[in-house]
């Protein structure tokens, strides 16, 4: 009986067992990873979730068209995000082709016609925005330049624009011009310092004038133009202000003249106490930018031309034997 069995046993053994020439299939390619001879395909990695795509913020804020800005944002570089094919970008409603950097950054050309505006990720179908920067870009304008045109007698020590100081390092001798250039467009106001050039003697680099702030109005690739027109005989005594000179005389007692000079309106006055002597405007007759003397008259007075020289503290004044002496009250 256990002979018999054995025998049994062998039949369905050599029955059963493998088949001359066959190989089995390894379950689900396992091999293809591993083994890089295998003649099976690889098997794909299993894909991965695409998280949401997030715009954030550019850099530069602020550029001319034609500047490539840098985008910020997350998941820029994962199948469903950038790379398909069925989102689109836009700067200003101006759709744009991008530049995809990694997972956080991608780049755009500004485009012609853009006017700023924030950067936001559409899609293609619905052409709705579902991710936007949260910081907005500004188109720069092309610059434009401010000229000065100094027709005063003397130089431009100095000058501001929108309260900045924008001389550049030559002074700015009379009958020249100079020009500041890469300013943006816009309104600026101005105010000039006007003095002696070198040429001046020991008034040299001394400042005469604080020129009331006037504006000029700048357009991209235009010059705006700031023109300085001559300085008056008040101007140069006055500081573009209002100066007074007093004179005293004796006439029985002791009595006080005091001459008021206005630049702002060329004018001058004289009186003694709350008396006026009669009032005119200045005419400057004279100028030597050499030597800094000014040679003036005051119209309606009656008197004879006034000659005075730097630093203008003192001149004479009258006509025939009534002269006065006159002293500036005023300090510089």
């Amino acid at each position: 009986m256990k002979t018999l069995i054995s025998l049994l046993c062998a039949v369905v053994l050599l029955a059963c067992g493998p088949r001359e020439g066959f190989e089995p299939e390894p379950a689900e390619h396992e091999d293809a990873l591993i083994d890089p001879s295998s003649p099976f395909p690889p098997r794909p990695p299993p894909l991965q979730p695409v998280g949401a795509v997030t715009l954030t913020t550019l850099s530069p804020n602020l550029a001319p068209v034609g500047t490539v800005v840098t985008v910020n944002g997350t998941n820029l570089f994962q199948p469903g995000a950038v790379l398909r094919p069925g989102y689109k970008f836009s700067l200003d409603a101006n759709y744009v082709s991008v530049n995809t950097l990694s997972s956080t950054q991608l780049q755009v050309t500004v485009p012609v016609g853009s006017r700023g505006g924030t950067f936001c990720a559409y899609n293609r179908l619905s052409n709705q925005a579902f991710a936007c920067t949260s910081s907005w870009f500004a188109v720069e304008l092309p610059r434009g330049k401010i000229r000065v045109n100094n027709n005063a007698q003397v130089a431009v020590l100095g000058a501001t624009f929108n309260g900045i100081e924008s001389l550049a390092p030559s002074r700015i001798e009379s009958g020249t011009f100079q020009e500041w250039i890469d300013v943006l467009p816009g309104n600026y106001t101005h105010q000039l310092r006007l003095g002696f050039g070198p040429a001046a003697g020991p008034a040299a680099g001394r400042q005469v004038c604080l020129r009331p702030v006037g504006s000029v109005q700048v357009f991209s690739n235009n010059t705006g133009n700031v023109n300085v027109p001559q300085l008056t005989a008040a101007d140069m005594l006055s500081h573009c202000s209002t100066v007074d000179y007093n004179a005293d005389f004796f006439d029985g007692f002791l009595r006080r003249l005091t001459l008021r000079l206005n630049s702002v309106n060329n004018t001058w006055q004289l009186f003694e106490g709350n008396t006026s002597y009669g009032s005119g405007t200045i005419a400057t007759t004279i100028f030597n930018n050499n030597s800094a003397w000014v040679t003036f008259r005051l119209t309606g007075a009656g008197w004879n031309d006034i000659n005075v020289g730097y630093p203008y503290a003192t001149f004479i004044a009258g006509s025939g034997a009534q002269l006065f002496q006159f002293v500036r009250a005023t300090n510089w």
